[in-house]
């Protein structure tokens, strides 16, 4: 599932590694951030934030929180490829593979056209990407309980 993910209407999608590697990127990231997926594939998802963010550890700091959480959401400012600044509200899930997590994924709940768009519909627009993973989340949940993790 690394790579261009599956479309899912104007919610940018995108995955990265526990390091910060961005592993998936969608249409919707494409036309948000401004850099196509084989410009932002393989490299750092601190290209995404402001230079300040990043010189305190934010990038890092959302990771961490997401994993204690099971999942984090919340505004949080972005930079597109132009250098313009941009605040969306995101959601991020850890990706579960067996016993342990391998991804973070992040679903920006902000359209490409500025509007704000509500945590429900984002939600149900990574359902309809990811539709195996989040089946077996649930699976999960229903037999062992879960802290919020997506299970693939």
């Amino acid at each position: 599932m690394l790579g261009m993910a599956p479309q899912s209407g104007e919610y940018a999608v995108i995955g990265i590694r526990l390091d910060g590697t961005i592993v998936v990127w969608n249409r919707a990231a494409e036309q948000l951030y401004g850099y196509s997926a084989n410009e932002v594939l393989g490299s750092h998802v601190e290209r995404l934030y402001a230079p300040t963010d990043v010189a305190v550890g934010l990038p890092a700091a959302l990771v961490s929180a997401t994993l204690r959480r099971g999942r984090w959401h919340g505004f949080a400012r972005r930079l597109r490829s132009d250098g313009t600044g941009l605040r969306t509200r995101a959601l991020m899930v850890p990706i579960v593979a067996g016993e342990r997590v391998e991804h973070i994924f992040e679903v920006s709940v902000v359209a490409h056209s500025g509007k704000p768009m509500a945590l429900q519909q984002a939600l149900a627009a990574v359902r309809d990407a990811f539709p195996l993973a989040l089946h077996r989340a649930q699976r999960r949940r229903r037999g062992r309980g879960s802290i919020g993790a997506v299970a693939v």
